[in-house]
């Protein structure tokens, strides 16, 4: 980023955070990360998190000068330069709002073994991650505009729903929406906790259906969920495929035999006619 701009970053804590009121565990994170952390209070527990309330606390306190960019950004994201770059383009007016389309890795275990199979991936490989195309709660305004998105209708809901709420708001109000495939920022897989003390009843389906979708690639899915035995050789496999020969599907195949004839299931065939 350019000198002229400088970064801050809100974070929410809630009352009983021990984590967030450590003064060294902040003090790392502004080294790690190269910009100055503020705790912003939501006056709830933890187990009470309500990612509406979370979100309304830190628009109360966001710059709202034109010379200010807000984004809201989830915990659990990677982000790049590019994306407050991006940001600062399309950001034009008052009225415009930036709904990147953030790309989603999927469970390591299923990369190992897409990796296996494929050969090196690369950073946006369809069996590295997914962009997450219907996705509406990261989002980035001008400072002037932060004010007019404050969730009302589900501030005492969990977790799902607000993102709509928010995106009906940001329509009615005449919003120009840009919607972009954001390499900027990544979502960081980690296990999607799916239950009804953390999530509204009416989105738990939504919920396990993401859940099940970063489980890995297509193909991954299909043989995690068909043969669990052979995924874990494909995880745990020291070489990876001879791309020079066989690809993809085909390897797939070749690998199952040799699986099976570990386990006394089957015989291995080379198949030589490409030499």
């Amino acid at each position: 980023m350019s000198s002229e701009y400088s970064v801050e970053v809100m974070v929410t804590k809630c009352t009983d955070d021990d984590v967030m009121e450590n003064i060294h565990f902040l003090a790392l994170l502004e080294d790690q990360a190269g910009v100055h952390f503020h705790t912003v209070p939501v006056n709830v527990t933890a187990s009470e998190f309500s990612r509406a309330r979370s979100c309304n606390a830190l628009t109360e306190r966001a710059c709202i000068s034109s010379n200010c960019y807000f984004t809201m950004i989830d915990v659990d994201l990677e982000i790049d330069v590019d994306f407050f770059k991006n940001m600062v383009s399309y950001l034009t007016s008052n009225k415009v709002i930036y709904y990147p389309i953030l790309f989603s890795e999927y469970d390591p275990t299923a990369v190992r073994a897409a990796e296996t199979v494929f050969g090196k991936l690369g950073s946006y490989d369809h069996h590295r991650g997914m962009w997450r195309e219907t996705g509406f709660g990261i989002y980035a305004i001008l400072g002037t505009a932060v004010r007019e998105l404050r969730i009302q209708k589900r501030v005492s809901s969990k977790w799902g729903g607000e993102d709509v709420e928010l995106r009906n708001l940001v329509e009615e109000r005449g919003f120009n929406l840009i919607r972009e495939r954001e390499p900027g920022l990544i979502h960081k897989w980690h296990d999607k906790i799916c239950t009804s003390e953390f999530v509204e009843a009416d989105y738990l389906a939504r919920c396990q259906y993401a859940r099940y979708m970063v489980s890995g690639s297509e193909i991954i899915r299909g043989i995690r969920s068909e043969n669990p035995d052979f995924f874990d050789y494909l995880v745990f496999l020291p070489e990876g495929p001879k791309r020079s020969t066989k690809e993809g599907l085909e390897w797939v195949a070749f690998a199952r035999a040799s699986y099976e004839q570990q386990n006394g299931n089957g015989v291995v065939e080379e198949d030589d006619s490409s030499d």
